[in-house]
């Protein structure tokens, strides 16, 4: 269950991601007390275990990648549910900026299975930089609406199949660096 997550400024804007050294190993999860929610016409998809994987080799960059891992997720009611993404990749902007999401998602629910296409969608959340020096880090809240998403039922009441446009996405993320020996790098944007 593994995906990969674009973390992108504007090329017009003067925010840009920085490290500490051009080789940053990056992780990240969920902020604490959040969990990473998904809202279909089914009902709600909850993963209270994301976790967040990448590296950058530059210090100053447009772009961060990120793999997200989702755990301990339900969906419709139902729990252990399959939630992957499908050689996903989304490209996120800052401060209100859209998402792009390149591939697909998908959940696999006891009654219905839900897939998440290609699309661009609106960003409303925040950035902000927390800590100072060698423990300097991001924590990125967002909610995003109007995702387009298909739902197939599995013959059990409450999934009806079609496409929809009112899926919503919520969350918030830590990300911190670190080098090739654990050791803290600051990373922050400006």
């Amino acid at each position: 269950m593994a995906a990969v997550l674009a973390m992108a400024a504007s090329a017009s804007a003067a925010e840009e991601f920085h490290s500490e050294a051009a080789h940053t190993i990056l992780a990240g999860e969920q902020s604490e007390g959040t969990d990473e929610v998904w809202t279909f016409n089914a009902g709600t998809v909850t993963c209270k275990t994301t976790t967040y994987s990448g590296t950058t080799s530059v210090v100053t960059t447009g772009e961060v990648r990120l793999t997200p891992t989702f755990g301990e997720c339900t969906a419709f009611g139902f729990v252990s549910t399959s939630v992957h993404p499908d050689n996903c990749a989304l490209t996120v902007g800052y401060k209100g900026a859209t998402i792009q999401l390149t591939c697909g998602l998908i959940v696999t629910a006891f009654n219905c299975f839900v897939r998440v296409g290609a699309q661009i969608l609106k960003k409303v959340g925040s950035w902000i930089n927390k800590g100072v020096g060698t423990l300097r880090r991001w924590v990125n809240s967002w909610e995003i609406t109007g995702v387009t998403y298909t739902q197939e039922s599995r013959s059990f009441p409450g999934c009806s199949s079609g496409t929809f446009t009112n899926g919503t996405w919520r969350g918030a993320a830590e990300v911190r660096g670190a080098n090739t020996t654990g050791a803290s790098l600051g990373i922050w944007y400006e």
